[in-house]
């Protein structure tokens, strides 16, 4: 263990169980492959670590995008979700019990965790993103920013003033 917050945190905790571990850092892409079932919050970034694992999820949305996350990942047929008021251990524990036992819920979650994984979301975000008019180089109007200066200040290609 190193130091830092984390070890105040890990103070607080006290004893835990020898079946429970406990890190300062843990990568999702690391653990939620390994588990049967994710359970969080529904914030984007975890959303996308928790599709990518291709596992079914219980989602506790509390504010902001995550209500609308877990209704979208709830109608994908790979989640539960129960309102954060309502999240005690026990109405959880009812929650899970069927994405546990169902096992369609485990084949929906690997069929949309490999169609994630197969996206390239940095790829797809530039190529939606509009691109500006490139000049064309044959239109004297056209050209690089420093021909457009020097035009503006009255300088013709050649050095010469008009």
């Amino acid at each position: 263990m190193s130091g830092g917050a984390g070890m105040y945190l890990f103070a607080a905790l006290g004893a835990v169980p020898p079946t429970v571990k406990v890190f300062e850092y843990l990568p999702y892409s690391m653990v939620f492959p390994r588990a049967l079932a994710i359970v969080h919050s529904g914030g984007i970034g975890t959303l996308a670590q928790a599709l990518a694992a291709g596992r079914p999820q219980l989602i506790v949305p509390v504010a902001f995008d995550q209500p609308d996350n877990a209704r979208r990942t709830a109608a994908l047929g790979i989640a539960r979700t129960i309102p954060f008021r309502k999240a005690t251990a026990g109405a959880m524990a009812s929650e899970l019990a069927p994405l546990l036992d169902n096992a369609t819920y485990a084949a929906r979650a690997m069929q949309v965790g490999e169609i994630v994984a197969k996206e390239d979301g940095a790829r797809a975000a530039a190529d939606a993103t509009p691109r500006p008019p490139y000049p064309d180089p044959s239109d004297p109007r056209g050209g690089s920013s420093a021909a457009r200066r020097r035009r503006r200040a009255g300088i013709q290609s050649g050095g010469r003033c008009r």
